[in-house]
């Protein structure tokens, strides 16, 4: 590594790579769309913290361990069904953390949402200029997170991911980044430290970039 003018070795650059469900907007939607299924077919509902825990692909043997059994197909024409006709809310500190992030770090959104959604949401709502990237449609996050930090120039000590779920963190360990865990005030902290998160915040603001 060359160093600076300065005789300093040059600063590496960071990336913070975010979840959108649960993460950036609340998940109450998304957590009906994803159990509303159990309701259609007279199936107990999961609670919040078994779908935190376990809910990951395959997604079909989420559903096939409680008593469902539909191609993943119907599964997922249901899920946009019932979220095309609902919209979640973005968490109130969105707007001003993304600005910070985006100050300090390439800033990019992985979702297993479809991309023209969450692209189109933080369009609306004027935060996509922050954003240097959006990828959706991602089930397995892992090579996605490699490929950002391949096409920044980003080591991977210097990428972190933030997300809310297990699979999250398990994903982030896999691609070689810093996995931090959001519970946004729900009783998840454990689940994410079990599942391998290296910290785990409770809110947006916490989050510090290259931990």
């Amino acid at each position: 590594m060359k160093n600076d003018l300065n005789g300093w070795p040059p600063k590496r650059q960071k990336m913070v790579i975010l979840d959108f469900d649960g993460t950036l907007v609340q998940m109450r939607i998304t957590y009906l769309a994803m159990t509303s299924i159990f309701m259609m077919s007279g199936r107990p509902m999961p609670s919040y913290m078994e779908f935190a825990r376990d809910f990951h692909p395959p997604y079909k043997l989420f559903y096939e361990a409680r008593g469902v059994f539909m191609p993943k197909e119907e599964i997922r024409a249901w899920y946009d069904m019932f979220k095309s006709h609902q919209i979640s809310s973005f968490f109130p500190d969105v707007r001003q953390e993304l600005k910070r992030l985006s100050e300090e770090a390439i800033v990019c959104i992985l979702s297993a949402n479809k991309e023209s959604l969450v692209r189109s949401r933080c369009e609306i709502h004027g935060l996509a200029r922050n954003i240097s990237q959006f990828i959706g449609d991602s089930l397995d996050k892992t090579d996605p997170m490699k490929k950002l930090c391949r096409a920044y120039g980003v080591d991977l000590d210097q990428a972190t991911y933030l997300g809310d779920f297990a699979d999250d963190m398990v994903r982030a360990r896999l691609a070689g980044v810093n996995a931090v865990g959001i519970t946004r005030g729900r009783p998840t902290r454990q689940v994410l430290l079990d599942a391998g998160a290296h910290i785990v915040i409770d809110q947006l603001s916490e989050l510090k970039v290259g931990i």
